[in-house]
C-alpha cells in the first residue's frame, strides 16, 4: 500500500529535477512532460509495491497463479467424468480452460486497476502535487506483471500436453493487450461510481461473476442459435478473448477482422476512460478528503 514514504519520495523527486511545485498535478516544462513523468513516477510506484505486496504472504505470488490451475483442473475433470459438455474443445479442454481463465483474470484485473489505484493511494492524492495517471500507469504494470506470471506457469503445464505449440505461443502477451486496455478503461469509466456509491463495489463484483458466464472462458459459444450464443457473440470480451486463445492453439484467428474492430474499440474505451479519469479526479481526491 502506498503510504507516507511514498510521498516523500514523489515531493523530492520533483525537487531533484528542479521543478516548482505545481497547481494542477503535471510538472512544469523541463526534462521531463507531463507524459514522461507519468511514466516515470509510474514505473517507480511499481516496483515500490511489488516489493511490499507479497512481504508478510505464506506463498507470494504463488496464490494467484494456483487459482487458474486449480479451477481449470477441477473443471477438466467434470469434464472428463461427463458432467460438462464442451463440444468443439472435448479434446483439448484444458489449455482452452486454463488460456480463457489467465485471460479473464487479465480483464478482471484490469478492471480494478483504477479503482484499487485511487483508494489506496489516497494520501498521495490528498497531499501532494503529481500527474495522477502515474498511479494508473503503476497499477496497469503490476496487472501486466501477474499475467506474464500465470502465462509462464501454463506455458509449463501446456508443453507436457504434446500440443501442436508453435512461435504462437510469444504472441499471447501482445494480442492480450487490448483485452486489458478494455477492462481499465471500463474501470476508470466506472470509478466515479466506486468512490461515491459505496455499494457499487459489491454490485460490480456479483456483475463479473454473470458476465463470465456470457464470456466464452470455460466452454465454447454454442453452435445453435440460442439465446446464451446469441449474447455471447455480442460480447466483445469473448472476443478479445477468443482470438489471442485461437492464435495459440490454432495459429490463426478465426473471425481476425472482428477482433481488430472489437481490439480498436477497447482503446477507446481507454481513451475515454482516461478522458473521465482526468475530468473527475478532482473531485474524487475532494470526496474522499471529506
Amino acid at each position: 500500500m502506498l503510504t507516507r514514504p511514498v510521498i516523500q519520495h514523489i515531493e523530492g523527486a520533483a525537487e531533484s529535477d528542479g521543478r516548482e511545485p505545481w497547481a494542477s498535478g503535471r510538472p512544469a516544462a523541463g526534462r521531463w512532460t507531463g507524459a514522461g513523468y507519468a511514466l516515470r513516477l509510474g514505473i517507480q510506484l511499481f516496483l515500490r509495491d511489488q516489493k511490499g505486496r507479497y512481504r508478510d504472504s505464506l506463498l507470494g505470488a504463488s496464490w494467484s497463479i494456483a487459482v487458474s490451475i486449480l479451477l481449470s483442473l477441477g473443471l477438466f475433470y467434470a469434464q472428463r467424468i461427463g458432467l460438462l459438455t464442451v463440444g468443439d474443445w472435448q479434446n483439448d479442454y484444458l489449455p482452452r480452460a486454463m488460456i480463457g481463465f489467465i485471460l479473464w483474470q487479465l480483464f478482471t484485473d484490469a478492471w480494478r486497476c483504477g479503482p484499487e489505484a485511487v483508494r489506496e493511494s489516497k494520501p498521495m492524492l490528498l497531499r501532494a502535487a503529481f500527474p495522477r495517471e502515474a498511479l494508473i500507469v503503476g497499477k496497469a504494470l503490476g496487472v501486466g506483471l501477474q499475467f506474464l506470471l500465470r502465462w509462464v506457469v501454463a506455458l509449463a503445464a501446456l508443453i507436457p500436453m504434446n500440443l501442436a505449440l508453435g512461435p504462437e505461443l510469444a504472441l499471447l502477451p501482445i494480442l492480450s493487450i487490448p483485452l486489458a486496455a478494455l477492462g481499465i478503461g471500463l474501470g476508470l469509466l466506472t470509478l466515479p461510481l466506486f468512490v461515491f456509491f459505496r455499494d457499487y463495489g459489491a454490485a460490480q463484483a456479483r456483475i463479473m461473476q454473470a458476465a463470465m458466464f456470457l464470456t466464452p472462458v470455460f466452454y465454447p459459444i454454442p453452435a445453435n442459435g440460442a439465446l446464451l450464443a446469441k449474447l455471447m457473440r455480442l460480447n466483445p470480451i469473448a472476443c478479445l478473448i477468443d482470438g489471442p486463445r485461437q492464435v495459440v492453439l490454432d495459429g490463426t484467428v478465426a473471425d481476425a477482422l472482428r477482433w481488430a474492430v472489437t481490439a480498436a474499440l477497447a482503446f477507446a474505451f481507454l481513451a475515454a476512460g482516461l478522458a473521465v479519469f482526468r475530468a473527475s479526479i478532482s473531485a474524487v481526491s475532494e470526496f474522499m478528503g471529506d
